[in-house]
């Protein structure tokens, strides 16, 4: 098995590493983005709720 430190400073290796980090981040902003938007929508669900609990009748 070759040195780990050899291969960490070719090239392929690098790029690998780093293209594998940025799309690890794209998933996780993305799937972020997802969660944020299902909560907020909940949110926004519990409030209605909420006011037509307090408002049975609105005028």
């Amino acid at each position: 098995m070759p040195n780990p430190n050899s291969t960490l400073r070719s090239a392929p290796q690098s790029n690998r590493g780093v293209v594998f980090a940025v799309s690890v981040v794209a998933i996780l902003a993305g799937s972020g983005y997802l969660f944020n938007q299902t909560l907020t929508r909940r949110k926004e669900q519990q409030h209605q709720h909420a006011r037509r609990k307090e408002y049975p009748n609105p005028i």
